[in-house]
């Protein structure tokens, strides 16, 4: 796996022509499971834990440090966007980190996967689907059973056991229902993997 290492030290790649991307090689497997945010991207190694380069989501220094460095946890599931970073760990807990206001962790034995968005995360359960934190849409009180989850700013969206789709909060006018083998949604734009 190759990551971008965006410029040297003292230079600004937004506004220095000169800076190229460099890749940056890592030496660390990862199992195939791979999340990135803004300025970072992590993945789950061979073992269950975390692996991490870029930019430190939560202030200064690096992703190893403010994401892989502060949990000894290995996890099955991870997902990110902007700064946010949020996972579900082998015992069934969900922990969060980045800037701002994370989502607040929730405890072991209950979620299968997890999607996190600006201040909030959604999940999805034994019991079903919940999303907490700051600024999290509304679902609808009948929502269906599922099996994906994608969450952007202000809105989120679910694949039921046979693919079919249900959006809610703000900005889900434009979802096409169809049937779907994935989606993932940002504050902008919402793509699916059609049927």
């Amino acid at each position: 796996i190759t990551g971008n290492n965006n410029g040297e030290s003292g230079t600004d790649p937004e506004t220095d022509p000169e800076t190229e991307d460099t890749p940056q090689e890592l030496v660390t497997p990862i199992r195939g499971t791979l999340a990135c945010g803004d300025d970072f991207c992590c993945g789950i190694d061979l073992e269950g834990g975390l692996v991490c380069w870029g930019d430190n989501p939560g202030g200064p220094g690096t992703a190893e440090s403010g994401i892989a460095n502060q949990t000894t946890s290995n996890f099955d599931w991870i997902t990110a966007q902007g700064n946010r970073f949020c996972g579900v760990t082998t015992e069934g807990a969900v922990e969060c980190f980045g800037g701002g206001s994370p989502p607040e962790n929730k405890s072991a034995n209950v979620f299968t996967r997890v999607s996190a968005s600006g201040n909030y995360a959604c999940g999805i359960h034994a019991e079903g689907s919940e999303c907490w934190g700051y600024d999290e849409p509304d679902a609808p009180t009948s929502l269906p059973t599922l099996t994906s989850i994608s969450t952007a700013p202000y809105s989120a969206c679910g694949l039921d056991p046979a693919g079919a789709i249900t959006c809610w909060g703000s900005d889900t006018y434009s979802v096409p229902r169809s049937k779907w083998d994935q989606i993932a949604m940002t504050d902008r734009t919402q793509c699916g993997i059609a049927d």
